[in-house]
């Protein structure tokens, strides 16, 4: 991930990597957003490419879907988005938006500092 900038395109990355990558920014959430709910699974799907996540509410579940992501920058605004509709009572779309675009600097400046 050293060489890795935000517009790094992800399409040609193995998924071990892009995986590891995925899990690193759900740990930084959870350093981030916090809420008094429990954490939900994360899942990554990897056959699914017209989504870039989403969130269950009945099963407490985040799927990520690497495939849709050109760049760094989408896998952290799709996790951060994902995260924030789990701290939400309802759904709502503009919020999530805005607080990933708000945020996925600051997560890419935290995880780039601590390599």
């Amino acid at each position: 991930m050293k060489d890795w900038e935000l517009n790094t395109t992800t399409k040609w990355k193995r998924h071990d990597d892009v995986n590891m990558f995925i899990f690193a920014v759900t740990d930084w959430c959870k350093r981030n957003i916090r809420s008094d709910k429990k954490y939900p699974i994360i899942w990554i799907d990897w056959h699914q490419k017209n989504h870039f996540g989403d969130y269950c509410w009945t099963d407490n579940e985040i799927t990520i879907y690497p495939k849709k992501s050109e760049t760094v920058e989408d896998i952290i605004d799709t996790v951060i988005h994902e995260w924030v509709h789990w701290t939400q009572i309802e759904c709502n779309e503009r919020m999530a938006n805005d607080i990933a675009k708000q945020m996925t600097p600051k997560c890419w400046a935290n995880l780039t500092d601590n390599e």
